[in-house]
């Protein structure tokens, strides 16, 4: 379990290791009581950080159909941005030969000179090297493989703040990666919007509450925690989340996680600081009605009527309410963007020449359209 000592693990690739320190019982424990510490920390700059040691990763699962789009995302951290030296990437694949394969792949096109803390590990190594041994089988279905590969990479990292990406992400034009950090927590939040008709809601809230130990019905009538702009984590309270859980069940995420299919680790985790507000004070809890009413006016009604999924906000953005949308975008500090395909490129051009921050997309449907 996470809190027995740690042994020291090497890393599959060929060419970098990293010492996991031990995560002690009174270190999950003190959780509850860093709040303040970290609240003082997620307001410091980026020339203060290395003063307190804010350590910063990005943790992207991945499998083979997907190599070719994580090959392209890196290539693109590698030409379009900057501030990636100091900030572990890892890439979670599902099995050691995955891992070779990989790494070979990134080798040969010189990714590995390039993204000095790019690290590659499979699952099992990487649960393994934490005292857990576990079977394909026993990691259940494609949500809760990949919610392992990321909240148990969030934690083989060591990092203080982390941000899960998956393998088709793409850098659209020059970032500071540090700032995509500072963005976010210097005033986190997340969202709770409105589910569109054709969601699972209830069974994905259903399962992510359940792992909690919470039911349905305490949670905000037909809402959904899962927004695509928030896949930010902070260590501490992922390890909080995971104590409570070992608390309700009597067994570590690990095993549980499986037992609900249904469930979305953001959504989890989300929910967790939603219930858990004391651990998490500095953050801000925004809903999809608040947020429209405030930058669309006389019109939020009518667009709160005929658009469902806030997740899919580019969706909404048509001449007449890009303005609107951009102040949106802006006063959230989105880095994100998510095309939906076939949407038209000279509107994401313009969105783009409004919202600076909005420098990455994050899913694989409009290539056409980023290029």
């Amino acid at each position: 379990n996470l809190t027995a000592d740690h042994k020291p693990s090497m890393l599959t690739s060929a060419r970098s290791t990293q010492v996991i320190a031990p995560v002690e019982h009174d270190q999950v424990d003190a959780c509850s009581r860093q709040n303040d510490t970290m609240s003082s920390q997620n307001n410091t700059t980026l020339s203060d950080q290395k003063a307190t040691s804010i350590s910063r990763a990005v943790v992207i699962p991945v499998y083979p159909p997907h190599f070719d789009f994580l090959c392209e995302f890196l290539t693109s951290v590698v030409k379009k941005s900057s501030g990636f030296d100091n900030i572990t990437f890892l890439v979670v694949t599902s099995s050691p030969e995955e891992t070779r394969n990989l790494t070979e792949r990134l080798e040969s096109d010189q990714i590995f000179a390039a993204v000095q803390f790019l690290q590659i590990i499979d699952v099992f190594s990487m649960l393994q090297s934490m005292n857990f041994t576990v079977t394909s089988s026993s990691l259940g279905s494609k949500w809760s493989f990949q919610g392992i590969k990321k909240l148990y990479g969030s934690v083989y990292t060591n990092c203080s703040q982390i941000l899960l990406l998956d393998a088709e992400a793409v850098v659209l034009r020059p970032v500071n990666w540090h700032t995509i950090f500072d963005d976010y927590f210097r005033s986190p939040y997340y969202i709770l919007a409105r589910a569109a008709p054709t969601l699972d809601r209830n069974g994905i809230m259903n399962d992510s509450l359940a792992v909690l130990g919470y039911r349905l019905s305490a949670y905000p009538k037909d809402t959904f925690s899962f927004e695509y702009q928030v896949w930010f984590l902070e260590r501490h309270l992922l390890l909080s989340m995971m104590a409570h859980v070992e608390r309700h069940h009597k067994n570590s995420l690990l095993e549980v996680l499986p037992k609900f299919p249904r469930c979305f680790e953001i959504a989890m985790y989300q929910s967790f600081l939603f219930f858990n507000r004391h651990l998490a004070p500095h953050y801000t809890v925004h809903t999809d009605v608040e947020l429209v009413a405030s930058f669309f006016k006389d019109k939020h009604s009518r667009w709160l009527k005929q658009h469902h999924r806030f997740e899919h906000f580019l969706s909404f953005v048509v001449p007449d309410t890009i303005g609107a949308m951009a102040e949106l975008a802006n006063f959230l500090r989105f880095p994100f963007v998510r095309i939906p395909g076939g949407w038209r490129s000279n509107l994401l051009k313009k969105l783009m020449e409004k919202v600076p921050t909005m420098s990455i997309q994050v899913c694989s449907s409009a290539r056409g359209v980023v290029k």
